[in-house]
């Protein structure tokens, strides 16, 4: 299946990014001597891939930096070309599916916070969430 357009969107966002920020996210390594090869698995009905772009940027900063990340992490938020985070929108819904798909951590931009508040006691003791302000923080 080909990718959808708010997906190679994403994916550039995250690009852009990571080769205006190269030397706060990944240090002297240079992004422009890799290639890139990205799959994307969605779990959720509209399989867009949008809203994918800090997910993405962590995905190319870790194989740059030649590590992993953690198992069961979910990581919401998206970017913009500036680098600044868009505003997360139901970000209960969400934190609700990434446990039923066995998420352990939700990373998640700070701006969502208040809306968390409202997430089940339930819910609460499932998921560890981590919250960032920019993009160096993740």
């Amino acid at each position: 299946m080909p990718a959808q357009q708010t997906f190679k969107e994403s994916v550039n966002y995250a690009e852009q990014n990571l080769y205006s920020k190269t030397q706060a996210l990944v240090g002297d390594r240079n992004p422009t001597e890799h290639e890139f090869s990205i799959q994307l698995r969605s779990f959720e009905s509209a399989k867009s891939g949008a809203g994918t772009g800090m997910a993405v940027l962590i995905g190319m900063v870790t194989a740059l930096m030649e590590k992993i990340t953690k198992g069961g992490l979910v990581v919401l938020g998206q970017l913009n070309l500036g680098g600044s985070l868009d505003l997360i929108y139901d970000a209960i819904h969400t934190a609700e599916t990434a446990v039923e798909k066995g998420a352990t951590t939700l990373l998640i931009s700070l701006n969502a916070r208040k809306q968390l508040i409202d997430l089940s006691d339930d819910m609460i003791t499932k998921i560890n969430n981590q919250y960032y302000t920019e993009l160096q923080d993740c």
